[in-house]
Order: structure tokens, then C-alpha cells, then sequence
């Protein structure tokens, strides 16, 4: 009996921890994305991708973020340390930081931008590089609430494309692309659930023995 009520108190624990970790995890909400190139001039940096080729990547913003008031908006900015990466013509392309700023109404604006100095190109240092990536809304209606959002819905935007411009010659050498599918992936979460589940049949093991 003493066995069985043991097991009891260890699952409850375990689903006690699971609730209590997985709010903290989803404080920074990562999302990945998907689009086709639509221009390409110049190939900056020797990036040679074709008009319609896939690009994909992901990024990062903290839901924690406290908003400032301007006007009858409402903005939210933030900078976040590494998580955003573009996958485009055969190349990685990273940066150690960006900024993520929102603006609820009167548009709706989610934009990530690297600035110049911050990307990385499969490893090596691109100082003349920086990218973005903009959600626009010109309806106002793609944010529910004046709240920072914490999802984003691709289809409540008139217009989802992104850029990487090469600096050193101007906004006339870049890659253009748009965003055409944005998902959320939560490898963390399912982490702490197979550690919990893990634990659990591990005690339940040693008490058996």
C-alpha cells in the first residue's frame, strides 16, 4: 500500500513541475517560417538564389515585454540575444541579436530586424549585412487586444515578406522574400514531459524493487 501511495505522490509532483515549467518556457515563443524568394539583385555577399526558391528559419520574442503608449497605439520593443536564422539559396544566414518591435493599431506591425554587424553568413562574420522580416496589417484586426500578442496568425496580415540588404552597396543589392507559412514549434515542452514521464517510470521501478 505504502508502495502504491508513494507512486501516487510521485506523479502528482511530476505533473506539479510539468505545469509549473512549461509557463516559463513559453515566456520566449519561437516561431519558424517558410516563403519563396521573389527577387533577388545583386547577390549580395554572393547569395545566388533564383526567384521562387524556398526559404525557410526561425525567430524569437519574449510575450513578457512591457508596452508603451503612443498615440492610440500601443508599441512593444525588445531585443533578443541570437534565435533568428535564414535559410536561403544554400546558406545559413544568423544573427547574434535583433530587435522585435510591435505596434497594436492603428496598423498592426510585428517586424524583426537585424541590424548590420549582427549576421553571420554559414559561419563567417557579414558586418555589411542586415535583414528583416515584416507582418503588416492595415486593417488593425490581426491583434485582438492592446496587449503584446502571443501568437501570430499569418493570415490576419495584408503583407508578410522579409529582406536580407547588403549595407556596403544599398537597399538596390538584396533578397527579397515573402513569408508563406508560420508555424510554432515546442521541442521544450515535449523535453519536460519525456523527463517527467522518464522520472516516473524510474521511480516506480525502485519501489517494484
Amino acid at each position: 500500500m505504502w508502495k502504491r501511495n508513494l507512486l501516487g505522490q510521485s506523479l502528482v509532483v511530476a505533473l506539479v513541475v510539468l505545469a509549473t515549467v512549461k509557463p516559463a518556457l513559453s515566456t520566449v515563443i519561437t516561431y519558424s517560417f517558410e516563403g519563396e524568394v521573389t527577387a533577388n539583385i545583386g547577390s549580395p555577399f554572393g547569395l545566388s538564389p533564383l526567384t521562387g526558391d524556398p526559404t525557410t528559419g526561425s525567430f524569437s520574442f519574449d510575450t513578457d515585454t512591457v508596452g508603451v503608449p503612443q498615440g492610440v497605439a500601443m508599441l512593444y520593443q525588445q531585443t533578443i540575444v541570437g534565435g533568428l536564422s535564414i535559410h536561403v539559396g544554400g546558406s545559413l544566414i544568423e544573427a547574434d541579436s535583433y530587435s522585435v518591435t510591435v505596434v497594436n493599431g492603428p496598423n498592426d506591425v510585428f517586424a524583426v530586424a537585424g541590424e548590420a554587424g549582427a549576421f553571420r553568413i554559414d559561419g563567417v562574420d557579414a558586418p555589411d549585412l542586415a535583414g528583416r522580416i515584416l507582418l503588416f496589417d492595415s486593417t488593425a484586426t490581426a491583434f485582438s487586444s492592446d496587449a503584446l500578442p502571443t501568437s501570430l496568425a499569418l493570415a490576419a496580415f495584408d503583407l508578410a515578406v522579409g529582406n536580407l540588404n547588403d549595407f556596403a552597396t544599398g537597399a538596390n543589392n538584396e533578397i527579397q522574400f515573402d513569408v508563406t507559412a508560420l508555424t510554432v514549434p515546442e521541442p521544450s515542452t515535449f523535453t519536460v514531459l519525456g523527463m517527467g514521464l522518464a522520472g516516473l517510470l524510474l521511480c516506480r521501478r525502485r519501489i517494484a524493487a
